[in-house]
């Protein structure tokens, strides 16, 4: 042993102790230990399922899904819902989206209003349709009728006249003369009376 170092002449220096100070010698013992420890690595596990262990060296590759984006920026990992998503079914709350059926289920009935923009329901719809159902019969009743016109008679003869047709009634009693329903006399006649 010389201040210049230590020179066991190629040998085992035995029964060496552990290493206690930060300038201390360390023995074989305390390097395997250091070794194991190092060589174990780390583990990681992805939603309660199998470990893997991540070996010193090892490079851990984050995949990204149908609908999350994965992206890294020097050392941090960014994890994100992509912007177009695609998805087989959506829940919220009550409401579904199914892709196979390609309806949208549970929704409320939507404000029936001038400025409203809710969606309409199946069974508003239905609703509506009856409606108008009722009212193009109802629409077909009464263009018969319409149709059919009105029915004029005088004390002798009778005509008929459509809708938006023109009835001429002429009186023939002076302005002047008193008029009663005993002095007059009518006859429908070619649109007139």
């Amino acid at each position: 042993v010389t201040t210049g170092g230590i020179n066991a002449g190629n040998r085992v220096i035995s029964n060496v102790g552990d290493a206690v100070n930060d300038t201390d010698a360390v023995n074989k013992r305390q390097l395997d230990n250091l070794s194991t420890t190092v060589s174990r690595g780390w583990n990681i596990q992805a939603n309660g399922g199998d470990t893997e262990t991540v070996a010193p060296g090892d490079t851990v590759n984050v995949a990204q899904g149908d609908n999350i984006e994965v992206t890294r920026a020097g050392k941090t990992l960014n994890i994100a819902t992509s912007r177009k998503v695609n998805f087989d079914n959506v829940a919220i709350g009550t409401i579904t989206l199914d892709k196979d059926s390609g309806k949208i289920s549970g929704l409320a009935d939507g404000a029936l209003a001038p400025d409203s923009r809710d969606a309409v329901t199946g069974s508003q719809l239905f609703s509506t349709n009856k409606n108008v159902s009722t009212n193009s019969q109802n629409i077909a009743a009464n263009k018969a009728q319409i149709d059919s016109g009105l029915n004029f008679a005088g004390n002798t003869g009778t005509f008929n006249r459509h809708l938006g047709e023109t009835t001429t009634i002429r009186g023939g009693l002076a302005e002047d003369a008193a008029a009663s329903n005993k002095n007059i006399r009518t006859v429908a006649k070619d649109g007139q009376v």
